[in-house]
């Protein structure tokens, strides 16, 4: 008289499944509402920021190595001789070489960032797919973004003319100001911090 109950498991899969895709959806929209400051313009900055903090030091040091070294060379009478000349050349080029290798490491400061930022966007969507929680993927990805957006820990500039001072006479490299712990000096950069947010 009552015939056998209606199998509706099709149809409650498939209504799980829009709703599913609906909550996945919607945590997208959260992470990429959360991530929407990541533009150029942001990158472009870490790479300002990057060069603004090393840039003024490195021309501090060299405009101090240049002076030293020019009253060295004017106390020895060089000053006008081409091996004076060439000591200043020499000094002018260790600063451009420098310089250009800060620009360097600031394109890769922003690249560096930028793969952060895709990876960790990568890793939230990859939750979201797993748990089609909107809500976590929006708690998730506003902790996420306080991390990749807090401020850069800088290493200040190592002493980079020292040892050019130093192979120029023990005179030059006393009269440079600043050149104290000249031997532990060595490249363009000190160890880097524990923060390992720039790349050396």
């Amino acid at each position: 008289m009552f015939g056998s109950p209606k199998d509706k498991s099709a149809e409650i899969a498939r209504a799980a499944e829009v709703k599913r895709e609906g909550q996945i959806k919607q945590g997208r929209q959260a992470i990429d509402t959360q991530f929407a400051g990541f533009t150029p313009d942001y990158y472009a900055k870490i790479a300002d920021n990057y060069a603004g903090f090393y840039q003024p030091q490195l021309s501090d040091q060299f405009n101090k190595a240049r002076q030293a070294l020019t009253y060295n060379l004017a106390r020895s009478g060089n000053l006008n001789a081409s091996s004076g000349a060439k000591s200043l050349g020499d000094l002018r080029t260790s600063y451009e070489r420098n310089k250009a290798l800060i620009g360097d490491r600031a394109a890769t400061a922003a690249q560096q960032a930028q793969a952060d930022v895709e990876s960790n966007k990568g890793e939230l969507y990859s939750q979201l797919s797993a748990s089609a929680d909107p809500s976590a993927a929006a708690t998730t990805s506003a902790a996420r973004y306080a991390s990749l957006t807090a401020p850069p820990s800088y290493s200040p500039l190592g002493d980079i003319f020292a040892s050019f001072l130093n192979n120029t006479g023990n005179q030059i490299a006393g009269a440079y100001q600043g050149a104290k712990n000249i031997a532990a000096s060595t490249g363009l950069f000190p160890a880097r911090s524990s923060i390992s947010v720039i790349p050396s």
